[in-house]
């Protein structure tokens, strides 16, 4: 470079200069904090994204749980609803017996057929040996 075509700047130029470094830095420094801020954000997201997961399962698996557990209730009522009948049926079935118009066999019957509709049989025990079926 020759000496004349360097010029020397005036100090408005100076100062426009260096405050146009000034800026470029603070630009610099708030993408920085712009970046940082966006990874700290799309760590919270994955963090959220799998406890919301976790919640899912917890709460599908505590349905799973509510349904076997309700299913298992209904279940043991029925077996102790048929508990409470049994005495009555046995009465039932001996009245049946010495009955002369057949009325108590027609309720019998009708007993034993709205049982049969679900699920349950007539178990044929006359000298058996009884044999309790535990569930």
């Amino acid at each position: 470079m020759n000496s004349a075509s360097r010029r020397i700047a005036s100090p408005i130029e100076t100062e426009m200069r260096n405050s146009q470094l000034r800026n470029m830095e603070r630009n610099s420094n708030s993408v920085r904090q712009m970046n940082e801020e966006i990874s700290r954000l799309r760590q919270r997201e994955s963090e959220l994204v799998q406890y919301v997961a976790r919640q899912r399962a917890d709460l599908e698996n505590f349905i799973k749980a509510k349904e076997r557990e309700v299913s298992m209730q209904v279940r043991n009522a029925g077996r102790e609803v048929i508990k409470a009948l049994l005495p009555f049926l046995d009465s039932l079935e001996a009245a049946q017996r010495s009955d002369q118009t057949g009325q108590m066999k027609a309720l019998y019957d009708q007993v034993i057929n709205i049982l049969s509709s679900f699920g349950f049989r007539v178990i044929e025990a006359k000298g058996e040996e009884v044999q309790p079926v535990r569930a």
